[in-house]
């Protein structure tokens, strides 16, 4: 059984926390270009598409083309570009 640090007795757990990091400048401009398209450069590649809501830990991009949501963690983007259809 697996011991964590040699100093909790076997079976008992340590206590674990969820950290999320907010952003408040990048949530701000990610409501402001909502139900626009835009593509967002994440660590596992780019994703095109319309952005159709934005949380504070996260954003649904979804696509004309196979209609799925994808959910895009706030904290894997890289960049954010708006697509003008004009």
């Amino acid at each position: 059984m697996y011991q964590f640090g040699g100093q909790q007795p076997m079976g008992m757990m340590p206590n674990i926390q969820t950290v999320s990091v907010v952003e408040p400048y990048v949530y701000q401009a990610l409501q402001s270009l909502m139900r626009q398209r835009l593509i967002v450069d994440t660590v596992r590649g780019s994703i095109e598409g319309f952005l159709v809501d934005v949380k504070p830990d996260h954003i649904v991009v979804q696509d004309r083309k196979n209609d799925q949501p994808q959910f895009i963690r706030t904290a894997q983007i890289v960049f954010i570009m708006p697509i003008n259809n004009g």
